[in-house]
């Protein structure tokens, strides 16, 4: 299911042309997420998340997937933007099984 999300805080792209200057490449004001129709993550979203250590990392790696950006423009996204859409993610990741001992 397609969500257009407004950012709060639009992302400036920046790249460094010939000389050293720095250009504004792009301003990126919404993301287009195409969140999981069923609502289950799989194997193909979650090989997105591979070689990324830590939970944010594997988080933007996989909200990168699902917006059709690279890793690297999403490391752009503000932090307000951030913990709106990896809480909206977390519904999508199931708890694991129980652990530990029964009675």
């Amino acid at each position: 299911m397609a969500e257009n999300y407004p950012l709060k805080e639009p992302m400036v792209i920046k790249t460094i042309g010939e000389g050293g200057e720095v250009k504004v490449a792009q301003t990126i004001t919404s993301l287009d997420i195409d969140w999981p129709e069923d609502g289950v993550l799989r194997g193909k979203h979650l090989v997105a998340t591979d070689g990324y250590e830590g939970y944010l990392a594997r988080s933007l790696a996989l909200l990168g997937l699902l917006s059709g950006h690279p890793y690297r423009v999403m490391l752009e996204l503000a932090d307000v933007d951030i913990m709106v859409l990896v809480e909206r993610l977390e519904g999508f990741r199931k708890p694991g099984r129980p652990t530990g001992a029964t009675s």
